[in-house]
């Protein structure tokens, strides 16, 4: 990657995962600019910050265009960066209807990011269900809306 710099994460960056570096990256969104820290985990580096999903639906949402314009531009700006889409929902329906659920989640962000130019092969959908929740709020834990909300979400993964 060209401009983007290894970073050594500060101590508790990112309490709830095994961060150990993230990406730093400048990149422009329009006319604005953005100094973007990129988390890394053992899965990889995350580009950009999560989506999030209303309940038992799977369309954008209008707030989350900002962050899915500064995906496109980082993909943009590294021409053979590829991600996985990993899409996820709270655990409050049933296993089967919640994989379902992140499928769609996963096809709907990845329609997103086609329309907006980035070529499919460079992108790869998966729908997790609720299988990685990033919280306490597993079946029959008592969970604030809020809580639930964390877990219906849209993350970006470099791949290649």
């Amino acid at each position: 990657f060209k401009n983007i710099n290894f970073i050594k994460s500060p101590e508790n960056y990112h309490k709830n995962s095994k961060v150990s570096t993230y990406l730093n990256a400048s990149f422009e969104v329009g006319t604005n600019s953005f100094n973007k820290a990129f988390e890394s985990n053992s899965f990889g580096y995350y580009v950009g910050g999560r989506i999030y999903f209303d309940i038992g639906k799977y369309t954008i949402r209008p707030e989350s265009i900002i962050e899915l314009d500064k995906v496109v531009s980082f993909l943009n700006l590294y021409p053979s960066v590829k991600i996985e889409i990993g899409s996820h929902t709270d655990s409050r329906q049933s296993a089967q209807l919640n994989q379902i659920l992140s499928e769609n989640r996963a096809k709907e962000t990845l329609n997103y990011l086609v329309k907006s130019g980035i070529n499919p092969d460079r992108l790869i959908a998966v729908g997790y269900g609720e299988s990685k929740l990033v919280n306490i709020c597993a079946d029959e834990i008592i969970c604030t809306e809020e809580q639930h909300q964390e877990n219906r979400r849209s993350e970006f993964i470099i791949i290649d």
